[in-house]
């Protein structure tokens, strides 16, 4: 899992982490990803029962949506691939 994962970081033009629920895999592959330059686009549920962690409300790196609906996300990560393809 380790390697393959971190291959599909590197292969990747950016990342797309779920972060309501804190996970240390998602945690390293957020930092693994920044590391090596990807732009990183985090997600989070407004109605989680667990706060935000505060290593990723702080990052001004990470790219932030905290969303009520699905409909959100999809607009969210619409928005983030047209400006990522516009040379963003």
């Amino acid at each position: 899992i380790f390697v393959r994962d971190k291959r599909w970081i590197l292969e990747a033009d950016f990342v797309v982490a779920e972060v309501t629920n804190p996970s240390l895999g998602v945690g390293w592959e957020i930092a693994y990803a920044e590391s090596i330059g990807k732009q990183v686009l985090c997600l989070y549920f407004k109605g989680a029962e667990k706060s935000l962690s505060a290593m990723v409300a702080g990052n001004p790196w990470l790219i932030l949506c905290r969303y009520k609906t699905l409909q959100e996300v999809d607009t969210f990560l619409s928005e983030q691939f047209f400006l990522f393809r516009k040379g963003r």
